[in-house]
C-alpha cells in the first residue's frame, strides 16, 4: 500500500506594496477586498493558464497551493515571487510563507484543513466564545436585546456549518444560554 503525501504552500496575506503603506486601503474595508480581487486577477490568470496549476486557492490575498511534490512547490514559489515583483510591483513577506504536509493540517481562511475534514482555527474558536460571552453579559445588563445575541449566534452557526462544528455549536449555544439566564 502506498500513501501519497501532499505538500502545501501557503502564502497568507503576503503582499507588501513597494510604494509604501501611506497609499493603502485599511484592512477589513470592503474596498480593500474588492481592490485585492481586481489587482490579483492577472495573477489568477498566470497561475491557472500559464503555469497550469490545478490545485490553487485564493481568498483576496491569501494563497494556497497543493502539490504531491515539495520541489514543485519550491519552484512555484520562485515563479510567483518573480511574477509579483515584475508584473504587480509586490513582494511576498519572507516570514509569511509556509510549506507543510497536508497531514499536519493547513491553517487557511479561519479553518484548519486536514486530509478528510476541516475544523475551526483555535484562535477563531476562542474569539467566538469571548464575543458571545461579552454579548450575553451586555444582554443581561440591558445594553443589547435578545435579537442581537440571537443574530450573533446565527452568524457563528453559519461559520461552523463549513467545518466539523456541530458539537462546538451546541457548546456555544449552551454557553450563551447559561450566561444570558445567569442573573449574577
Amino acid at each position: 500500500m502506498c500513501v501519497k503525501v501532499s505538500f502545501i504552500l501557503i502564502i497568507p496575506r503576503p503582499l507588501l506594496p513597494e510604494y509604501g503603506s501611506h497609499l493603502s486601503v485599511p484592512i477589513g474595508n470592503l474596498t480593500s477586498q474588492i481592490f485585492a480581487n481586481i489587482y490579483m486577477t492577472p495573477f489568477d490568470y498566470f497561475v491557472t493558464h500559464e503555469l497550469k496549476i490545478k490545485r490553487y486557492f485564493r481568498y483576496t490575498d491569501d494563497l494556497l497551493f497543493v502539490s504531491p511534490s515539495r520541489d514543485d512547490l519550491l519552484s512555484l514559489q520562485r515563479k510567483i515571487e518573480q511574477f509579483f515583483n515584475k508584473r504587480l510591483a509586490l513582494k511576498i513577506h519572507p516570514k509569511k510563507i509556509y510549506l507543510r504536509k497536508l497531514s499536519q493540517g493547513v491553517d487557511f481562511v479561519g479553518y484548519v484543513f486536514l486530509p478528510y475534514h476541516r475544523v475551526l482555527r483555535t484562535k477563531t474558536k476562542q474569539r467566538m466564545f469571548i464575543k458571545i460571552r461579552q454579548k450575553a453579559i451586555c444582554n443581561n445588563q440591558g445594553l443589547f436585546g435578545d435579537m442581537s445575541l440571537y443574530q450573533s449566534l446565527q452568524s457563528y452557526a453559519g461559520l461552523l456549518r463549513h467545518c466539523e462544528g456541530h458539537a462546538l455549536k451546541q457548546q456555544l449555544y449552551n454557553d450563551a444560554w447559561l450566561r444570558k439566564n445567569n442573573s449574577n
